[in-house]
């Protein structure tokens, strides 16, 4: 049984993705490494700052379209309409593109962003990504559609490799600005290696809008829920910058956030694959049910296995290289590490919902539990520092646990009364 269970996943692809996924984080995390003896504590600090500002206008540019792109496409239908759907896909994405990079200047120009003068000034040049890194979203949905999980696989591990080295090498003669060109340059390449594997064609398809009419509802709905998702995991540092916390903390944070974010490969794998298959099932209740029930359980051992080996990795790294002026990123890295295994116990769940459509009403549960963490971080602030906004990320998890079980379980009882 465990056999055949084992062959299914890797049938479908889950441990190419899997181990590209951890490839990519473990170029990262040497990345990190080497950063961490070229940049100061401050430095890396203000990086995550304008990489998670960045996040976010990426998130507008991509106006939910990648999850619509994900659900139409990876229904049943025929081929030429899968490239229609890409292609509407792409002129919506560069037309938001534009409209993002217009908004962030205005927010900047009005200094209503930040009050960092560092990272204002980065951000006008870190801005050129928001097309490409929109793209890249877009062209990973519409592979992840189709079920190429190995292409998918091939490609990560590719363009990884090829920010990587741009940036080690960029970095090590230029510093903090050789480590913004060649982020820059790294995402425009990316960008091009995807659009050298699609249909030298792919503009001349087109569809009815009436085959796709959920289409813009899908990609509206995810929209506001993406950009509320976005600011909730990043809601720990827009206020650390906001709050105009010590630099240095913030570069403790923002290292411990490496270990947190490796520990989410596994999360963001299995959501990405189990998406397209509960879309193609959402009317089967009992496949519905089976399938949740399996994956997500399966999900809490393994993440119990890395919390752990992440927390010794991050002492190993952090006793043994960093040196113990670094050592707070250990106890940061403790409730962060809490967080996630929070986070595993509805991350099939959260997919499963995205696969049956159920949008609109995902908009709220994260909006509410955004607002929690928010409120909660910025109260435990003044007394906690940087771990009270950890622990209001925790208690934003723990509300998002519960709204999304809940709401599953009222849609899988919806769809059990269609069925019978």
């Amino acid at each position: 049984m465990i056999k055949n269970f084992l062959e299914n996943i890797y049938n479908k692809g889950f441990f190419h993705l899997l181990g590209s996924n951890f490839l990519v984080q473990f170029f990262g995390f040497g990345l990190v490494l080497f950063l961490g003896k070229i940049l100061s504590a401050e430095e890396i600090g203000n990086i995550k700052i304008i990489q998670s500002y960045s996040l976010f206008f990426i998130t507008f540019a991509t106006f939910g379209v990648n999850v619509a792109l994900l659900k139409t496409a990876s229904e049943k239908r025929p081929k030429f309409e899968k490239k229609a759907i890409l292609k509407k896909s792409i002129v919506i994405v560069l037309f938001f593109s534009i409209i993002s990079i217009f908004l962030l200047f205005t927010l900047l120009k009005l200094g209503l962003l930040t009050k960092n003068e560092d990272i204002e000034y980065w951000l006008y040049r870190y801005s050129i990504v928001i097309p490409f890194a929109a793209l890249g979203y877009l062209f990973l949905a519409y592979f992840q559609a189709l079920k190429e999980i190995k292409n998918v696989a091939k490609f990560q591990v590719l363009i990884r490799l090829i920010f990587i080295v741009l940036i080690f090498i960029f970095t090590y003669l230029y510093g903090f600005s050789g480590l913004i060109y060649s982020t820059i340059i790294s995402y425009i390449l990316g960008t091009i290696i995807f659009f050298k594997h699609l249909d030298r064609n792919l503009f001349k398809f087109n569809i009815d809008n009436s085959k796709i009419k959920k289409f813009n509802s899908y990609a509206f709905f995810s929209f506001i829920g993406m950009i509320i998702t976005v600011v909730g995991k990043n809601s720990d540092i827009y206020l650390l910058d906001y709050l105009e916390a010590v630099k240095d903390e913030i570069g403790y944070y923002s290292i411990a956030i490496i270990f947190f974010m490796a520990g989410n490969v596994i999360n963001g794998t299995a959501q990405s694959i189990i998406t397209p298959h509960f879309s193609e099932n959402e009317n089967n209740y009992t496949w519905l049910k089976n399938n949740l029930l399996k994956y997500q359980i399966l999900m809490i051992p393994f993440s119990i296995v890395v919390s752990l080996c992440l927390y010794l990795l991050a002492y190993i790294v952090v006793n043994y290289y960093y040196g113990q002026e670094y050592s707070q990123v250990l106890d940061i890295l403790i409730y962060l590490l809490v967080n996630y295994l929070i986070i595993s116990t509805y991350t099939i769940t959260g997919g499963a919902l995205v696969g049956l459509g159920v949008i609109h009403s995902s908009i709220y549960i994260v909006l509410i539990s955004t607002f929690s963490s928010l409120l909660i971080g910025y109260y435990l602030f003044f007394s906690w520092g940087v771990y009270g906004v950890a622990i209001g990320q925790i208690i934003g998890s723990i509300v998002n646990f519960i709204l999304i079980t809940l709401l599953f379980i009222y849609h899988i009882k919806k769809i059990k009364r269609n069925y019978i």
